[in-house]
């Protein structure tokens, strides 16, 4: 199987803007020192039993620059194991969306940080074909790298005793919301740009600084407030209360429904 191309990576370097990809989240891929601290995330998985897998993609089109994108490490971890928040057409929305905004055309030293990207990756096999040494001046690139990284186990967080997640009744609320908002703006059928469903939990934390269910309860009337003027703003959402329709539940309308939720 075929791997990334050098060439690959150092296009993804230029258009990473030197950040993480995904939104609210700034951290840096060369620190001051020089050291490598990004990954390369596959959108759709290299193998069978990864995240977003697709049997239908060529190994072509899984090392391919459109199947990629740089992410620091805790972000890599959070897309791949919450396959739900994060799904692949949402994952190419952000790596569209952050190119934009970051990208910026290739230049030599690229090139040096796709090699240096290389060395600090794990296991990473080289096989050189046309006998080509990377950054030979005037040779041509065609070296092919195969990323064979070990997978990583997911890092246990522990919520706060006081956090929404804690609390199933604000859990569950604050989650019908971010449903109904994401329903409502799906159905947007003038939208310029494929909906994404991961854009409105980033969202969230960008407003609050952190997960909305790391949240804590104190929060949640703002936070249901927050999402609730989203789902009001959406052109499904001015229809319904043009119409006198409700758009969504009260918290305490939710709490009549769902009795078992509260705290005992």
């Amino acid at each position: 199987m075929k791997g990334i191309s050098i060439l690959t990576i150092k296009k993804l370097y230029a258009m990473s803007g030197n950040e993480c990809a995904m939104p609210a989240c700034d951290t840096k891929l060369f620190s001051k020192a020089g050291v490598f601290l990004g990954e390369i995330c596959h959108i759709n998985a290299k193998n069978r039993n990864g995240s977003r897998f697709d049997p239908n993609q060529s190994d072509e089109e899984r090392n391919g620059y459109d199947n990629l994108l740089i992410l620091c490490p805790n972000c890599h971890t959070i897309i791949d194991s919450r396959e739900d928040w994060y799904p692949a057409e949402a994952l190419r929305e952000i790596k569209k969306i952050h190119e934009s905004n970051r990208g910026r055309k290739e230049n030599d030293e690229d090139m040096f940080k796709a090699q240096q990207i290389l060395n600090t990756s794990a296991a990473v096999n080289v096989s050189n074909s046309s006998n080509v040494v990377v950054n030979s001046p005037g040779a041509k690139q065609t070296t092919i790298l195969q990323f064979k990284t070990p997978k990583k186990a997911s890092p246990s967080i522990i919520p706060p005793s006081d956090s929404v997640a804690n609390d199933r009744l604000s859990r569950s609320y604050i989650k019908h919301l971010i449903d109904r908002y994401n329903d409502f703006a799906s159905k947007n059928k003038n939208r310029r740009a494929k909906f994404s469903y991961a854009v409105i939990y980033s969202s969230i934390q960008k407003q609050f600084g952190t997960k909305w269910d790391l949240l804590s309860v104190n929060d949640v009337e703002a936070c249901a407030e927050f999402v609730q003027k989203k789902i009001d703003n959406t052109i499904l959402g001015k229809l319904n209360k043009s119409k006198g329709r409700k758009n969504y539940s009260s918290f305490s309308e939710w709490s009549e429904m769902y009795p078992n939720l509260k705290q005992s």
